[in-house]
């Protein structure tokens, strides 16, 4: 099998190629979806666990005051 592109150059020209060139530089980063959505997924994991291990003081809280409360009244 030949090569059909063996003795042809490719031609740089220019005037197309900016010398040096801004908008690579200010070009937008993309992100990969696996990575978006595993950081909202374990997000709220973390959410869900920080809660349900502090629900259970802030509930204690409560009902210890309330039993303050009405254990002060006279």
């Amino acid at each position: 099998m030949t090569n059909p592109n063996r003795g042809h150059q490719k031609v740089i020209n220019p005037e197309v190629i900016p010398p040096r060139s801004d908008r690579g530089n200010d070009a937008v980063r993309h992100f990969p979806k696996w990575a978006i959505y595993g950081g909202i997924g374990a997000t709220a994991l973390l959410a869900v666990s920080t809660v349900r291990t502090i629900f259970p003081v802030i509930c204690l809280g409560f009902i210890t005051g309330l039993a303050i409360k009405k254990a002060r009244k006279p």
